[in-house]
């Protein structure tokens, strides 16, 4: 199990490694068209549910973010993006963690350029997350601290959150984030 996203009605959808579990327990399996015949994902790191009810997964294998409908119909390849973990807020803007580059692109779904979120030197990032106005979260444990991001303004953080060290809830042991419609973070 990599995710569960929130489906129609309420229902949970399941994701794995190589495609969907959604209500009353159908699987779908995700893959793309290569020439006359489909290859399937191999390993889906992420996934998020857009506006349109349409899945985008970030496919490790291949580095791209790709578009399925709920039945499994490959829509459109999103970006060509190494992602180890996505988020998507209210307007389908997508970030995109790419752990190696140590960078957190943001770009909006239906096409235009990425921005790169103006992390300080030196923070390794591990998970990013939106609260429901847009703002984005990025939670960099090595520093003890969640950047937090303008929906306008991805060139700085306009503030960084941290939690004493000591605390259970510290961020230095994190490993994954997320911002609940009250905007807490967990």
């Amino acid at each position: 199990l990599r995710s569960v996203l929130p489906g129609p009605g309420g229902q949970p959808i399941a994701v794995g490694k190589r495609g969907l579990l959604l209500p009353g327990g159908r699987p779908v399996t995700l893959a793309v068209p290569q020439g006359n015949e489909t290859r399937p994902l191999e390993d889906i790191e992420g996934a998020v549910l857009t506006s349109r009810r349409d899945v985008v997964v970030a496919d490790s294998r291949r580095h791209e973010l790709l578009r399925f409908a709920l039945d499994g119909r490959h829509l459109d390849t999103v970006a060509v993006q190494r992602a180890d973990r996505i988020a998507i807020d209210g307007e389908d803007r997508i970030a995109a963690l790419d752990e190696d580059a140590e960078a957190v692109w943001v770009r909006p779904l239906e096409g235009g350029g990425a921005v790169r979120a103006g992390l300080p030197k030196g923070y390794r990032p591990v998970d990013v997350a939106f609260d429901p106005l847009g703002h984005l979260y990025v939670l960099v444990p090595a520093s003890g601290v969640v950047a937090v991001f303008a929906p306008a303004n991805l060139a700085k953080p306009c503030a960084m959150l941290s939690v004493p060290a000591k605390s259970p809830a510290a961020f230095d042991r994190g490993t994954a984030l997320a911002v609940d419609s009250s905007g807490r973070v967990f």
